[in-house]
């Protein structure tokens, strides 16, 4: 990281931490970078969100981003329970002052909920916390 701050970049948005964040913030710290975001599965949020948490309250991170659904999740019966992790995830990290976002990508346009595909009904998501 010492080579990304060295050649001009102010931020950084991790995908993976290895348990280290207490090291990972020293680093952070050494260089001047800052972590602007964090990628966490799905499952991370749903199993480990007070760890997804603390670590990123440790290394300063603006905001969390959910980066994909698996294949088992990329269907009608499973939009609630995601919803539902989603939306949880979003409350928890607002309280810690981490913003929350997800990446979506095409195939939620082909996943219908009624008429409509789940990329333009984002109904089942609470929008403050997303």
């Amino acid at each position: 990281m010492k080579k990304v701050a060295e050649i001009g970049y102010e931020g950084v948005e991790f995908a993976g931490y290895g348990g280290l964040s207490q090291g990972l913030r020293e680093v952070l710290e050494d260089t001047g970078l800052k972590s602007v975001g964090s990628h966490v599965s799905l499952e991370m949020l749903r199993d480990s969100l007070d760890e997804v948490i603390e670590m990123n309250k440790t290394i300063g991170t603006r905001y969390v981003v959910c980066p994909y659904l698996g294949d088992d999740c990329r269907n009608t019966g499973q939009m609630d329970k995601v919803a539902g992790i989603l939306t949880r995830s979003g409350e928890e990290l607002a309280k810690h002052g981490i913003g929350f976002g997800y990446h979506n990508y095409s195939f939620e346009f082909e996943i219908k909920v009624g008429d409509e595909s789940v990329a333009i009904s984002y109904k089942w998501l609470q929008d403050n916390y997303l």
